[in-house]
């Protein structure tokens, strides 16, 4: 893949490895020693050794069976609210997956990607100096014996071979194909509005109950009905009153 990518997107300096920690873990240290040369970049790698989602959590899969993928770009560039940055990467990412002949995609807030309720992908949005810097993972080759088994509350796991069978274009070309969706987005952000509009059409979380926390931290539990104009999620709790929370803890 290395020597595929590094001339197909001019704006971006492309790195490739066979195996780090984490693109994100990588992007973090390339900030700290580069400050404002760091930027813009993508990090691309066959293999995570410390792969992580949202809250510290795991992310695994098998040597050169997925993208797994870095973008960084300073926060000055940043057109939405920060909060509204993991939902303009889910919409992008929903995008390119339709473009290779993906169907039923849909998402979970904040930032999971789902195919047929089943989790394809997911998105880590971290801040590193001036940075933003967000991890995208995506399931492309992994038969089901290579996905995890997730919990009971959770989307269970899909990758794009399982999804389209005869009609999967392969690795290279489906890595790509996504990482053109997003770094073309980037570089020509749609309007705050049309990321609401869609992320709200695709949005699954929308009539489920939830249990969440606000920016209290407490713990609230109640029905997601919508997002706000910065992405948090709003929740109707006991008594009709409606919460903005950031959060989500699991469904109940």
């Amino acid at each position: 893949m290395a020597q595929s990518v590094f001339n197909l997107f001019p704006s971006w300096d492309v790195r490739a490895f066979g195996e780090v920690d984490s693109t994100n873990a990588e992007a973090r240290r390339i900030t700290l020693t580069m400050g404002g040369d760091a930027w813009p970049r993508v990090l691309l790698t066959d293999f995570q050794s410390a792969g992580r989602g949202r809250h510290g959590r795991a992310w695994q899969a098998p040597a050169g069976t997925s993208l797994l993928v870095t973008v960084m770009f300073p926060l000055a560039l940043v057109r939405y609210t920060r909060t509204l940055m993991p939902l303009a990467y889910a919409c992008w990412l929903t995008e390119g997956l339709e473009s290779l002949g993906v169907a039923d995609v849909a998402v979970k807030w904040p930032n999971d990607v789902l195919v047929r309720g089943q989790k394809v992908a997911g998105i880590l949005c971290e801040t590193a100096g001036e940075a933003l810097v967000t991890g995208l993972g995506v399931n492309l080759t992994q038969s089901l014996v290579d996905l995890p088994e997730r919990a009971a509350h959770e989307p269970q796991a899909t990758s794009l071979a399982l999804e389209l069978k005869s009609e999967f274009p392969g690795r290279m070309a489906a890595s790509l194909s996504l990482l053109n969706a997003v770094l073309a987005s980037i570089e020509h952000p749609p309007d705050a509005d049309w990321i609401l509009h869609t992320y709200r059409r695709r949005c699954l979380t929308f009539g489920t109950s939830v249990a969440c926390r606000n920016g209290r931290q407490q713990t609230v539990a109640g029905i997601a009905r919508d997002i706000d104009p910065s992405g948090a999620l709003l929740v109707e709790v006991e008594g009709g009153r409606t919460v903005a929370v950031t959060e989500v803890i699991e469904p109940v």
